[in-house]
C-alpha cells in the first residue's frame, strides 16, 4: 500500500481498494507476496465510468491483484497465462518484437506498462496505461461484447450473435448463460435468437455465487428466456455426471466444456459444446405427430393421461412405447382406462434427468429413479451403447429399450421405447 500511495498517478485506483484487500496489501510482516497491476488515474477513471456501480468497481479492483510475485522483466514472447487474480480472472503476458511488454485481458484489450517493477516489502506494483477488463465486473451485454472480441476465438461468434439478439437480464437475476462454441454452432440444425434465448436460464432456487464458490449446485431447475408456442417457457435441470474421464456438466442437451464458468455481474457463463434446440411442441403433440406412437397416443387419451402429464410438467420424462411393442404385450394391450393410467404413471419420472446424448447415462452405469406411481425404475446403459429401462424383479429380457435420443418438449421430455413395461400393480 505504501508503494501505491507514493505515486500520485495511482491515487484513483488506490482509493477504490476495498478494506479487506487493503489490509492484506498493508501487511509488512506477511509471508504472502502480491502483484498489483495499477492503472493510471486517467485509465482508472475511464474504466469506472463504464461500470457505474460500487460492487462492479470493487470486482474490477480485485482483477488487478494477484497472489504471486510477477516481475516485469520475466515477461517474454511466450504469451504466458497469469493468474488467478483476487477475482479469479486471468490475463496473458507477452512481449512484442520491439521488446515492449504488455498484458492482454479477457476482452482482447492490451495494457502496456507505463512503469514496471516498483518493488515493495510484500510484492511489486506495475503501472498500466489502461485498466484490465473481464466479464466479472460487467453486465451481460458488456460481458458478451468482451467475449466477442476476446482471445478465445471459440466464443467470438456466439457472443456476437447473442449480443445482436438484444437479450437482457434484469439486475438481480440469478442467471446461467450457455454460450456455444463455434463447432457446436456448426453442427446445430437450429440458429437465430430463439436458440440464444433458450440458452439464457434463471433459477429461483439456486445461487450461482455463494460461500462455496462460483458455479451451479447439482440438479437445479432452470427456466429459459425462450417462449415456446403457447406461451410456455421451457425448463431444464442441470446434472453433474460422473464418468471414467471425470465429471461432466449438462443443462438439458447442452454439455459444458468445463466445470468452471465465467462469472459476470448477474450470473455465470458456461461454454457448451452441444446446444439446447428451442422446443416448438408439447409432449402430447410429439406423441400425436409420431406415426410410430399412434397406439400410445390413443391409449393416453382413453386413460385421461394428458391431464396427469399437464399436472406434473414441466419437470417430467415420459417413456412412450412404439406401436409394435403393444402387440407383444397381450395383457397390457387389453388394459382398460384405469389400468392404462397406472401403467403410464409407472412409465413417467418426475424429473428431467433423461435429456441429453445417450440419456445422460454413462456407459455401464445404472441410474435409479422413482416414477410417479412410486415404482423405482432403473435406467441402464450397456457397453454396446444401448439404454434399457426396467425395475428390480423384472426379467432382463423384458426391459424396455430406448429408441433414439430423448425429445425435449416445451413441457417435458419424451423418450421413445420399444415396448411397455410389465405392470404388476395394474
Amino acid at each position: 500500500m505504501d508503494r501505491l500511495r507514493s505515486d500520485p498517478d495511482l491515487s484513483s485506483f488506490t482509493a477504490d481498494i476495498p478494506s479487506d484487500l487493503r489490509a492484506q496489501l498493508s501487511a509488512s510482516n506477511s509471508r504472502e507476496r502480491y502483484t498489483v497491476f495499477a492503472p493510471t488515474n486517467t485509465a482508472w477513471t475511464a474504466a469506472k465510468r463504464e461500470i457505474g456501480d460500487s460492487q462492479g468497481v470493487t470486482d474490477l479492483v480485485r482483477q488487478h491483484v494477484q497472489d504471486s510475485l510477477i516481475c516485469g522483466q520475466s515477461i517474454d514472447n511466450q504469451n504466458r497465462l497469469l493468474g488467478p487474480s483476487k477475482a479469479n480472472t486471468y490475463v496473458y503476458a507477452n512481449q512484442q518484437h520491439d521488446g515492449m511488454r504488455f498484458l492482454e485481458d479477457s476482452c482482447g484489450g492490451r495494457a502496456h506498462f507505463a512503469q514496471m517493477d516498483m518493488m515493495a516489502g510484500n510484492g511489486v506494483v506495475h503501472k498500466l496505461s489502461r485498466a484490465l477488463q473481464s466479464p466479472t465486473s460487467m453486465n451481460l451485454k458488456g460481458a458478451l461484447n468482451c467475449l466477442a472480441n476476446g482471445p478465445d476465438k471459440d466464443l467470438n461468434q456466439a457472443a456476437r450473435e447473442m449480443v445482436s439478439c438484444g437479450i437482457d437480464i434484469r439486475s438481480g437475476d440469478n442467471a446461467v448463460v450457455l454460450l456455444p462454441t463455434t463447432e457446436a454452432l456448426r453442427k446445430s440444425l437450429t440458429s437465430g435468437c430463439n436458440l440464444y434465448q433458450n440458452h439464457v436460464l434463471t433459477s429461483t432456487d439456486c445461487k450461482m455465487k455463494n460461500v462455496y464458490g462460483i458455479g451451479t449446485p447439482q440438479e437445479c431447475l432452470y427456466t429459459s428466456q425462450y417462449t415456446a408456442p403457447g406461451g410456455r417457457h421451457p425448463t431444464f435441470t442441470n446434472q453433474y455426471i460422473r464418468s471414467r474421464d471425470g465429471s461432466t456438466l449438462h443443462f438439458g442437451k447442452a454439455e459444458t466444456t468445463s466445470l468452471k464458468p465465467i462469472p459476470f455481474r448477474e450470473g455465470v457463463i458456461f461454454t457448451v459444446k452441444s446446444i439446447n434446440p428451442p422446443p416448438t411442441r408439447t409432449m402430447m403433440e410429439i406423441v400425436r405427430e409420431n406415426p410410430d406412437l399412434s397406439t400410445t397416443y390413443e391409449k393416453m387419451q382413453r386413460a385421461g393421461f394428458p391431464t396427469i402429464l399437464s399436472q406434473k410438467s414441466p419437470n417430467v420424462v415420459f417413456f412412450a412405447p412404439q406401436n409394435h411393442g403393444w402387440k407383444t404385450r397381450d395383457k397390457e394391450n387389453a388394459y382398460g382406462p384405469g389400468q392404462l393410467r397406472n401403467l403410464f404413471e409407472m412409465q413417467t419420472i418426475p424429473h428431467q434427468l433423461i435429456t441429453g446424448k445417450d440419456g445422460n447415462v454413462d456407459s455401464e452405469t445404472i441410474q435409479e429413479m422413482q416414477s410417479i406411481s412410486g415404482v423405482y425404475l432403473k435406467i441402464k446403459r450397456t457397453l454396446d451403447g444401448n439404454t434399457f429401462i426396467g425395475y428390480d424383479g423384472m426379467h432382463p429380457d423384458l426391459w424396455a429399450l430406448a429408441i433414439g435420443d430423448p425429445i425435449v418438449a416445451s413441457d417435458g421430455i419424451v423418450q421413445v421405447v420399444d415396448w411397455p413395461l410389465i405392470c404388476n400393480n395394474c
